[in-house]
């Protein structure tokens, strides 16, 4: 008899055990789409999105394999080193584990650049990688087994800024297909360099993760920005890390190091899409960023690298808040 309960327990533990590894099990599948080759922020505010060249970019689909029917989706936009395994790979099997597709656009290496620190100066712009956030959106919207209406967003440091700017209706509805939105909106280590004049949020939930100590995007900034959107009506909400600085989830140690640091620039849009210089009050398309226009403003150092805490506490606060944006 107690021969008898063992094997059943024991069957019943081996059978827990790979119902585990199924879920973490993800299908993985590199999916192409095109979106416009030259287009800047000025461009889309203004409509000016349609008979534009294209160009092929792909980015790579994580679906979790034993979640039936459809499940929600987050596009995860990768900062200006491009994907890595220790952050967005990483971040897309977590996704995976909890039930929720995960979409990764290559904005960098579908587009020739491999091997760049900061996203000044490769030619991509922030209003093209806008339409790699929005181009999957609307790809995923289609997809059989996710749910159009449950798909969110999340950047890291530059991929955060797109995160943040793809929450403005004046971007959604030139981008967007029909009514889609994105549910929710991430922003890890994410700057404020780009900001609306007049705010004009989704009112999906936006999340801000930000290191107390972080100098390439300053947390003051950030959270000021917070506060004008959520004056505009956004639902936000705001998380800042004690001693952490920028790329707090790295697998380096903290270092402080002689960069281009153009955290301390900031530049409003204005409705009709140019930029306001806000060192010199000149006006300007994106295009023509960042030329002469972080000079006044940008600042030879930077200081960045892995904090323990943070690294492990966004991973569960970023969660928590999807499951509670995403759930049906």
């Amino acid at each position: 008899m107690k021969l008898k309960y063992f094997i059943i327990l024991f069957l019943s533990a081996f059978t827990f055990c790979i119902a585990l590894n199924s879920t973490s099990y993800a299908k993985t599948e590199k999916i192409s789409y095109q979106v416009p080759k030259n287009i800047d922020l000025t461009d889309i505010i203004r409509g000016d999105t349609k008979g534009l060249e294209e160009k092929t970019i792909y980015g790579e689909l994580r679906m979790p394999s034993s979640v039936e029917g459809k499940v929600p989706a987050v596009v995860i936009m990768h900062a200006s080193g491009g994907v890595f395994s220790f952050r967005e790979i990483k971040m897309a099997k977590l996704l995976n584990k909890n039930g929720i597709a995960a979409f990764i656009p290559y904005s960098f290496k579908a587009r020739g650049i491999t091997n760049t620190k900061q996203t000044a100066g490769t030619g991509v712009t922030f209003g093209m990688r806008l339409t790699d956030a929005y181009g999957a959106l609307n790809l995923l919207s289609a997809h059989p087994n996710i749910n159009k209406d449950k798909i969110a967003i999340m950047g890291y440091s530059s991929g955060g800024i797109i995160s943040l700017l793809s929450s403005d209706e004046k971007i959604r509805r030139q981008l967007a297909t029909d009514t889609l939105k994105f549910a929710a909106h991430i922003n890890v280590y994410a700057g404020t360099i780009f900001i609306f004049k007049n705010a004009e949020p989704t009112k999906a939930p936006i999340l801000f993760l930000s290191g107390e100590k972080d100098n390439t995007c300053p947390v003051e900034k950030v959270m000021a920005y917070a506060q004008r959107l959520k004056d505009a009506g956004g639902n936000i909400t705001t998380i800042v890390y004690p001693g952490a600085h920028h790329v707090f989830d790295a697998k380096m140690s903290t270092k402080t190091v002689s960069t281009t640091n153009d955290g301390n620039c900031q530049f409003e849009i204005l409705d009709n899409g140019n930029l306001v210089d806000s060192a010199t009050g000149e006006l300007f398309p994106e295009k023509d960023y960042p030329g002469d226009h972080i000079k006044p403003c940008s600042v030879k150092k930077a200081t960045f690298g892995r904090n323990m805490s943070a690294a492990k506490k966004y991973k569960i606060d970023a969660i928590d808040f999807l499951m509670n944006a995403l759930q049906p």
